[in-house]
This record gives structure tokens, C-alpha cells and sequence, in this order.
């Protein structure tokens, strides 16, 4: 049991020390786009989604869909899956689709209200 731990923990440092230099050659980027700038929005029962100065307010009180997508083109060497992060960072989760060199972010709310002022994307480049 022992040596089945050692083997384990060696093999497991190995492909730690290999990971990095897999990925030396690649480039960690971003995108940054305002809350208010949207390429389309939509509410249903209720529900509101509004410019709030340079943010976007999506508010459903009671129950509904408030709904926001973000469009970013990636570069043509970008690899990976693309990843959304949101300011503040508390709140709705942001989904990523990716057709072809095109990210789609989409930020849904479905109770209480939200006030979206960033939307980042991260993604590495080769």
C-alpha cells in the first residue's frame, strides 16, 4: 500500500512538472465590455432589462426570465474553451457559447434584480 502511495504521488509530481511546460507557449487574454453594451436582451413575465448608465439593470421581481448576450470575436488562434466572469461577482452565472471565432455570453436572471456594470472573457492564444 505504501509503495502503490509513493508511485502515485511520483507519477502525480511528474505531471506537474510537465503541465506548465505544456502550456508556456500559450498566451492568457481578456475582453472587457460594459454592462449596457449588449448585442440583445429580452424579460417575459414582469421582468425588466434596462440601461442603469454605463450598466445593465435585468430586474424580475417575481418569477420570469430577464436575459442578456454579450458578443466577442476571438482571435483565430485561440484555444480552449472560453470562460465569462461578471462584475460584481455575485449574482447570475454567465454561460459561453462558441461558434466558430464568435463568443456568445449569456447572463441570465430569474428572481430579484442585478445590476451588470463588466462582462470579461478569458481565453488563451497560442
Amino acid at each position: 500500500m505504501r509503495r502503490h502511495l509513493s508511485l502515485t504521488l511520483i507519477l502525480l509530481a511528474c505531471a506537474l512538472a510537465v503541465a506548465p511546460a505544456a502550456y508556456a507557449s500559450w498566451n492568457y487574454a481578456t475582453q472587457t465590455t460594459k454592462g449596457s453594451s449588449t448585442a440583445s436582451r429580452s424579460a417575459t413575465s414582469g421582468c425588466s432589462v434596462r440601461t442603469h448608465y454605463s450598466a445593465l439593470r435585468l430586474s424580475c421581481p417575481h418569477g420570469g426570465l430577464a436575459k442578456a448576450t454579450y458578443v466577442f470575436q476571438l482571435p483565430s488562434d485561440f484555444t480552449g474553451k472560453p470562460a465569462a466572469s461578471l462584475v460584481p461577482a455575485f449574482g447570475p452565472y454567465a454561460s459561453v457559447k462558441v461558434v466558430n471565432s464568435t463568443a456568445y455570453v449569456t447572463v441570465k436572471v430569474t428572481g430579484g434584480t442585478y445590476t451588470l456594470r463588466w462582462v470579461n472573457l478569458v481565453y488563451y492564444v497560442k
